[in-house]
């Protein structure tokens, strides 16, 4: 494990590890808790003398999404009443480009689409297609 840049802070690879075992030693603790403990370790603070746990937190989520620590799940989810949805890049699918001409494509129709759920669904599928956005109305939905 090499040193890691994250949110203007180094982490040289001891760091990394220190934070990996304090991870470990306290499996019930929050993300929050988990943040605060790991900038009282490093003495990550700001100017003032307060702990920049936000900045530990955003640092920890991308460590995570860098496969160098497991953090617990979140407890409160993100307060939005949206799903989370953190992909690795691993779990990415590959981009299929979508190279049909138009006036090949037979059957061709426009659905409204009334369920957001449903919406959801759709936009989370476009990368698998090439794709990164839907034209027209926000509810409707080109199909084939």
């Amino acid at each position: 494990m090499n040193s890691a840049r994250y949110c203007g802070r180094d982490f040289s690879a001891t760091e990394l590890r220190s934070i990996k075992r304090l991870i470990a030693d306290n499996p019930e603790s929050s993300r929050a808790a988990l943040s605060r403990l790991v900038c009282d370790m490093l003495s990550w603070r700001r100017p003032d003398g307060r702990l920049k746990d936000m900045s530990c937190r955003v640092a920890m989520l991308r460590m995570q999404d860098d496969a160098l620590i497991h953090l617990p799940l979140p407890r409160n989810g993100n307060n939005n009443g949206k799903s989370y949805l953190r992909r690795t890049q691993q779990a990415q699918p590959d981009p299929v480009p979508f190279i049909t001409p138009v006036h090949s494509l037979t059957n061709l129709c426009i659905q409204p689409v009334s369920d957001l759920p449903s919406l959801e669904r759709v936009y989370r599928s476009l990368p698998l297609f090439g794709l990164s956005a839907v034209a027209g109305r926000s509810d409707a939905v080109l199909r084939a």
